[in-house]
């Protein structure tokens, strides 16, 4: 590199053809602009004005001209699928896909599948139509209830949770149905590919820029105390920096834990912490859980039965289309051992273990 020329070996970020460069004066701008005229002459490559956008990221209007091979700024500019601007993007990111999200899941819960096949489509087909914004983008916390709602309605095929949620993020083997939760996983995710770079030696520009936002607030955190509290005005600060601050607080993360830990360990840190109820078993008198999760787990029961064993496991059983065949009088439970009437249960649903 011409060494009269500015060093723009770190402010520069591609990915295959996709080439996205910062530049902060006119004299810069000029020079990217005679080093492409150059590659041009040489590969007769030349740029594409149609797909090239400019988005000015200071206060007011731009500074500074572009050169005229290069469009005007513009309000936000898209850089590989998710678009960038100068106000809340992360949430309008966010919105958009999640509305694609939900045409998925329109067709997808209407399949004839068990509860194991559902968290497996949820896992392998759902969950990753989302991965890659939730590395760059911060999931806000006021459409975590829209993620929510999308998960379990694809997994109960409606929007009816006849199981608490805490009780499906437990594994097969204590009682649940090892599903996802999404907004933990997807808040790690971004906490892992971004928070968790800010430590490192060698670590790129943008690590810099976020240490300038984060650091006021981290300082006390660092030496094992609390996030700093957020009373900073939220105008001035990049949008998802009050978000990470939050769910730093709100889950108790430390700094070894967030640098250290795999995404997968600090799930279930989170989980056992903060969404995850004791089983038990409180429908018929005597239930023994240990018992009744090794009949759950029993290798004897085919594979056909597992939806029915696991729901009559938790006393969610529905039998509404044979309660219509027992005499009004015979109020007792079906199985003789249980002594539990139906006076005391849902008209819809046995509450008895098996």
């Amino acid at each position: 590199m011409d060494p009269g020329v500015p060093d723009l070996a770190l402010r520069k970020v591609a990915y295959a053809d996709d080439v996205t460069i910062f530049v902060s004066s006119q004299e810069e701008a000029g020079w990217v602009m005679s080093e492409v005229v150059c590659y041009s002459e040489v590969s007769g490559s030349k740029i594409n004005r149609e797909k090239c956008e400019s988005l000015w990221l200071g206060g007011g209007d731009p500074a500074f001209d572009l050169p005229d091979a290069l469009p005007e700024p513009q309000d936000s500019a898209k850089i590989l699928g998710i678009d960038f601007d100068q106000g809340n993007y992360p949430e309008k990111n966010w919105e958009g896909r999640l509305r694609n999200a939900a045409q998925k899941v329109d067709q997808w819960k209407g399949w004839s599948l068990t509860l194991r096949e559902r968290v497996c489509l949820i896992k392998t087909y759902l969950l990753p139509l989302l991965m890659y914004l939730g590395r760059v983008c911060i999931l806000p916390e006021p459409l975590w209830s829209r993620v929510y709602s999308l998960f379990f309605q694809l997994l109960w095929g409606n929007r009816l949770n006849p199981v608490k949620r805490e009780v499906t993020y437990r594994t097969r083997r204590l009682g649940g149905l090892g599903m996802v939760n999404p907004v933990v996983f997807l808040v790690n995710t971004f906490l892992k590919a971004n928070i968790a770079n800010l430590w490192k030696e060698r670590a790129p520009l943008w690590v810099s820029s976020c240490k300038g936002w984060f650091w006021p607030f981290f300082q006390e955190w660092e030496t094992g105390g609390r996030v700093k509290d957020f009373r900073t005005p939220h105008g001035h600060l990049p949008a998802y920096i009050a978000s990470v601050l939050k769910v730093l607080r709100q889950w108790g993360l430390t700094v070894g834990e967030v640098r250290t830990l795999a995404r997968r360990v600090l799930d279930q840190r989170v989980l056992a912490t903060h969404f995850q109820n004791p089983l038990a078993l409180r429908d018929c008198p005597g239930g023994d859980l240990r018992v009744g999760l090794s009949l759950l787990n029993s290798v004897r029961i085919p594979s056909k039965y597992w939806d029915l064993t696991w729901r009559c496991f938790h006393g969610k059983l529905y039998v509404g289309d044979n309660l219509k065949h027992k005499n009004t009088e015979d109020s007792g439970c079906p199985r003789e051992a249980c002594g539990n009437t139906l006076e005391s249960m849902d008209h819809f649903l046995l509450h008895c273990p098996f």
